[in-house]
């Protein structure tokens, strides 16, 4: 885990990934079924990195997005690379905190919902992208 801005080559297999909580709920998004990768999986909100921005610049960018919410990058707290046609992604996890009063809207979901940790059991979700949530819980319990 480190700071960085990655260049645009770099980047290609670059992606962030937000743990937003209010109290001891996290914010899921369901990815659309038209989408090739995962088609109705939840997952936490982010996106790729784009050239010479920081994993942090590039999280506040991908809420204003696809949630149209401001936030503050609190710190990183998991990392893992998965496979999507053939190219290694690098997945950074970072906890954050939303800085304004407005409700997130699934821009780029078919729908958003607030969970708690007990609920995560019974949902669609990739078995890297639980693993990130539940380290997400832990740590907003110590919060």
């Amino acid at each position: 885990m480190g700071v960085f801005v990655a260049n645009s080559a770099e980047n290609r297999g670059l992606v962030v990934d937000g743990v937003l909580f209010r109290g001891k709920k996290i914010l899921l998004g369901k990815r659309p079924r038209s989408k090739s990768f995962l088609p109705g999986y939840w997952e936490l909100p982010g996106g790729h990195v784009e050239a010479n921005e920081t994993p942090e610049i590039a999280l506040k960018r991908e809420f204003m997005e696809e949630l149209q919410v401001k936030i503050d990058v609190l710190r990183q707290i998991h990392e893992f690379s998965f496979f999507y046609s053939g190219i290694r992604k690098r997945l950074l996890v970072f906890l954050v905190k939303q800085t304004d009063s407005a409700e997130p809207k699934p821009l780029d979901h078919d729908e958003l919902r607030w969970v708690l940790e007990e609920e995560i059991a019974s949902m669609h979700v990739s078995s890297d992208e639980r693993t990130a949530i539940l380290i997400g819980f832990k740590e907003i319990s110590k919060i």
